[in-house]
């Protein structure tokens, strides 16, 4: 089986390194920018391929060829993701329009060095 390794940044700047394999992808956290959410550097956010969303999951999304992880609240007009940088204003997304969703994190698993 390949697999495919490159490097992104997502949107508040934080570098994270993306491998998938079978459905599964792990994004391996560069920075502490995240700190303020539980999220440091060397943590894995393991993410399943998936297109349901519930209120609270962290999503994998992908806008104008970069991915970024944001944190979803469901309203009744529209699917909101909230950054995990508070500086960064959230994205609401119409409920008709397809999502841009390449996952959701279903685990962290803790690198500390």
């Amino acid at each position: 089986m390949e697999k495919e390794t490159y490097m992104v940044m997502d949107d508040g700047g934080t570098r994270i390194k993306f491998e998938s394999e079978a459905g599964v992808c792990r994004f391996i956290v560069r920075t502490n920018a995240w700190s303020k959410e539980g999220i440091f550097a060397n943590d894995v956010l393991v993410v399943q391929q998936s297109q349901n969303l519930a209120n609270g999951d962290w999503a994998i999304l992908e806008f104008d060829a970069k991915k970024i992880v944001r944190q979803v609240e469901i309203t009744d007009d529209v699917l909101r993701f909230k950054s995990l940088d508070a500086k960064l204003q959230p994205i609401d997304w119409p409920m008709h329009k397809p999502v841009p969703l390449l996952g959701i994190v279903k685990t962290i698993i803790r690198q500390r060095l």
